[in-house]
């Protein structure tokens, strides 16, 4: 039997432009409650949904390695670690954020698919589907310290969609 997928709907956004200095930085998700529950009854009894989280318009100039992203339930005890999403690599953005550039200045745009991290969170830590934090922390390599330059990356908005 072929799996169809759905359209995917728009169920949750960060308020804010966020500001990413090389340092850790965590930014609130806020889910729409009947975006999400409108995109949950869209899928068939045993179908669980598909999530992406779409880390938007992210602009900057210089250069700013790549950062790990995280995703968490908001307050959780330290103890519980958030878990790993992927990672967003901000190669290309100096040029995307050009306004004469083929990305008209907007930035670049990571999507990553969190479905089975969502589940986890249900699952083990009581998550309970109304936000979610983002953390992003700058990647070393190795033995490489962070830059202590200010850094002007910014992302335009956090969103997440089901499918």
């Amino acid at each position: 039997m072929a799996h169809r997928r759905h359209r995917p709907n728009l169920v949750g956004a960060s308020d804010l432009q966020i500001a990413l200095p090389r340092r850790r930085t965590t930014a609130r998700v806020s889910f729409h409650r009947q975006a999400r529950e409108e995109a949950l009854a869209r899928l068939a009894p045993t179908e669980k949904p598909q999530v992406f989280l779409n880390i938007e318009n992210v602009t900057g100039t210089g250069q700013h390695g790549s950062y790990e992203v995280y995703v968490g339930v908001p307050g959780a005890p330290a103890t519980e670690a958030p878990l790993l999403a992927g990672q967003l690599s901000t190669f290309g953005v100096h040029l995307a954020s050009q306004p004469d550039s083929p990305h008209s200045g907007s930035g670049i745009t990571t999507v990553l698919d969190i479905s089975q991290l969502l589940a986890k969170l249900k699952e083990e830590h009581s998550w309970d589907g109304e936000n979610l934090d983002v953390t992003l922390m700058p990647k070393v390599v190795g033995s490489a310290k962070l830059s202590e330059a200010p850094s002007d990356l910014k992302i335009g908005r956090l969103s997440l969609y089901y499918s």
